[in-house]
């Protein structure tokens, strides 16, 4: 998007550049002709050179306060409301039943909670088990943020952090009760149907991809949320 930005301002600078100078030389070619006196031209030029500087400024101060600016802050919108449903909408990890300490991982939108996860000796002893989830509660509750993220405002710095979540396939597994998987929640409902993602993903990386995406949007929103 800031690509065809800087290209379209690009083509407008150019086009001013060739309307001065046409503008500017025009004079002399019709003085060819006798029909414009040295006084005309003089003062043609003079014109055409304050035209020139005025349409620079107005180049720069459109391009400051104009497109840009509205083009950022439908940016920071999108990625506002990412941040908001980031933040409402912990995420859980519940171990199997047969385990030796039967618990749930309660991953929240804030970096410092989730260091203090990775801290856990539980967690380096989870950190490899695949994940496992409801198709029914993932679609439920992950919709609207999948939604936003494929808008056209959305940087697209934001968008690859966000890819780890677009879960394609459910492949439906004999034991989903097994000791080498983690179950995610992203709601509290129960009686859910499990199955394994695809493509896969183990718990280590689905919590450090949260962790990087949080660190995107926070980032985002510190650098242009006052633009």
């Amino acid at each position: 998007m800031m690509k065809n930005f800087k290209l379209r301002n690009t083509v407008i600078f150019v086009f001013c550049i060739i309307l001065c100078v046409f503008a500017f030389i025009s004079p002399f070619y019709i003085d060819s002709f006798k029909i414009a006196s040295n006084i005309t031209i003089g003062l043609t030029a003079v014109q055409t050179v304050a035209t020139f500087i005025m349409m620079i400024m107005a180049f720069v101060l459109y391009d400051r306060f104009g497109s840009k600016k509205r083009y950022f802050e439908k940016c920071t919108d999108e990625v506002e409301k990412i941040q908001y449903l980031l933040e409402i909408n912990p995420i859980f990890f519940h171990s199997t039943e047969n385990v030796k300490i039967n618990h749930t991982y309660y991953l929240r939108a804030d970096t410092n909670h989730i260091n203090d996860i990775k801290s856990l000796n539980l967690y380096k002893e989870d950190s490899k088990k695949k994940i496992l989830a409801s198709f029914d509660n993932y679609i439920k509750s992950t919709s609207i943020l999948l939604q936003i993220g494929k808008s056209k405002y959305v940087p697209s710095n934001i968008k690859n952090k966000m890819k780890f979540l677009e879960f394609g396939v459910f492949v439906k597994i004999e034991n989903p009760l097994d000791q080498k998987y983690l179950r995610i929640k992203f709601d509290n409902s129960s009686n859910e149907e499990w199955a394994l993602v695809s493509p896969e993903i183990i718990f280590e990386d689905f919590v450090q991809n949260y962790y990087d995406l949080i660190i995107e949007v926070d980032n985002w929103m510190k650098k242009y949320s006052k633009v």
